[in-house]
Formats: C-alpha cells, structure tokens, sequence
C-alpha cells in the first residue's frame, strides 16, 4: 500500500477493480434469487409443484432447507385458508354452530338425538371423516368420555386397530347405547301406531320420527297406505277421494278436509246461536204497551 500512496492512477484502478469483484458478486447473488423463482413459476405453469416431502435438485440454486420452509408456510398457509373458510361459510357470514356433548345416558334416544344433530353440523362444514371423528370425541362427557377411553386403552392392549373413522365410532356407540330390545319395541309402536286422539299434524309428526328412526326402506306405497289406515276412518275416506302421491299430499288433503269442516261447524253453530237468540225474546216485545205518564189527562170515553 505504500508504493500505491504516491501513484494516483494505480490506485484508481485498484479502486475500480475492487468495486468490479463487488458488482459481480451482487449479480451472482441475484441470479442465484430469481433462478428458483423461475423454476417455481415454470413448475406451476406446467401443473407440477413438488411437495412429496424429497429434497429438490441442488441445481436451483436454494440450499434443500429453503425448500423444506416454502413447503411448510405453504402448508400452514393452506391449512388457515380451510380454517377460515369453515369459520365463515356460508356466504361469508359469520356463524358458528356450537356441537352439542353426550353423556353417556343409558337412553337410546339421547344417544340418536346427539348423533343426528353432528350429522348436521358435519354437514354443514363439510369436514372429512378423520375431523369428524376428532370432534365428535371431544364432545363427550362423563360416562361416555371414560367408555371410550377404555375403548382406545383396550384396544392398544390387544394390538387391535384404533378406530379411525366418524362411521367406526358409530357403529360402537350403537351397540353400547342403543339395545336391540329398542328397535324391536320401535317397530312394534309404528306399526300399531294410529291418529287415536292426536291431531292429524301430530299423528304424521309420530309417524315420521318412527320411520325415520328405524331407518326403515319401505316403498312409498307401502308407507303410505299404513299411514292411511292410521288415520279416523272419515278422514281417510275423504282423502282417498282425491288423488295423492306422497304423505305430503295425504297429510294435506286431510288438514283440508278437517279444516273445511270446521269452517262450516263454524256457520251452523252461529246460526244455531242466532236462533237461540231469537228463540229467547219474547214475542210482544215489539208491541209493548208503553206506560202512561202521570202528568197527562186521559181522556175516557162514556
């Protein structure tokens, strides 16, 4: 350096040199920035993205653990997109069902009731089968939370398979909660059922929640025609008057006889009470003799 103090040219072109070895490192480290990027961009304009978890090829110029973390954020980017989604669907509104618990009551139809109401919020949020099942065991409480505890326990015991689906834990909480002596009483009650001293609305409301259930596949002609003999002898033969399809138009037809028949229940009864009406006034009410006031002279004829 000190035979460079005394020669400005030399070192002016030191200077330059060094700033030269700078611009090419800056430039070597932007390629080395954009390469992978273009490759990515070039991977998803031809429908391939590499995320089975391999190590990509060195040659795009990303150390393999760069990769691993753009594979991750993509991953826990897509998983908060799901989140999201279930937390306002639908139509962007923001409303969130609340999963009801189960107890373990020995009680077939508090067992039925729980299941048929996560059937609908499954539904609702459209989770998969292994969300399903994660829900429905952190709904349940108290005898049935120590029942299936001692399910798992048991099962890893005996090197038995985990239950792994929401359709598997079914299935055991059928036969733990609901006996075999239930659906046999269940199908003696629908199939003695009749309207009695129900409504017709309430007699359709029984029939209904006894078909639905037993979960029973009847053909619609059979299903109608025993719901037609539950019903008052009148009804049903005013409705088999008129043409029908389905329950809805039976049930239908009979709520329209039934009304019609109340609406001119309605008319003679008023005119029942309006003759009784007349009936009661007496008949020389309209000619009564008025009394004679005091303070007038009345004339008498000899």
């Amino acid at each position: 350096m000190g035979e460079n103090t005394g020669d400005p040219n030399a070192a002016m072109m030191q200077l330059l040199q060094t700033m030269q070895r700078q611009l090419t490192t800056m430039e070597q480290r932007l390629v080395q920035v954009e390469q992978p990027r273009a490759n990515h961009n070039q991977r998803q304009e031809n429908g391939v993205d590499r995320e089975d978890g391999q190590e990509t090829d060195s040659s795009d110029g990303e150390p393999p653990q760069n990769n691993r973390r753009r594979r991750r954020a993509q991953r826990n980017n897509q998983e908060m997109e799901e989140e999201e989604e279930d937390r306002l669907r639908p139509n962007s509104m923001n409303m969130k069902l609340k999963a009801p618990t189960f107890a373990g009551r020995v009680d077939p139809e508090a067992y039925l009731e729980w299941e048929q109401q996560m059937e609908h919020i499954f539904a609702y949020y459209k989770y998969t089968d292994q969300k399903k099942l994660a829900l429905a065991v952190a709904q349940l409480t108290n005898h049935a939370l120590s029942w299936w505890d001692r399910e798992v326990s048991d099962r890893r015991r005996s090197d038995t398979p985990q239950v792994t689906t929401w359709r598997e834990m079914k299935q055991l909480m059928k036969k733990r909660y609901v006996h075999t002596y239930y659906h046999r009483d269940l199908q003696k009650k629908f199939r003695k059922l009749t309207q009695g001293t129900k409504s017709v609305e309430e007699y359709f409301e029984e029939f209904d929640h006894l078909r639905n259930r037993l979960e029973l596949d009847d053909d619609a002609e059979t299903t109608m025609a025993q719901f037609l003999d539950g019903l008052h002898e009148k009804i049903s033969h005013k409705v088999e008057m008129h043409p029908y399809h389905d329950l809805k138009d039976i049930l239908h037809h009979a709520e329209h006889h039934i009304k019609k028949k109340l609406t001119s229940l309605g008319r003679v009864k008023t005119i029942q009470n309006w003759d009784q009406g007349r009936a009661k006034t007496p008949f020389s009410s309209t000619s009564q003799v008025k009394p004679l006031d005091k303070g007038k002279a009345v004339a008498i004829d000899n």
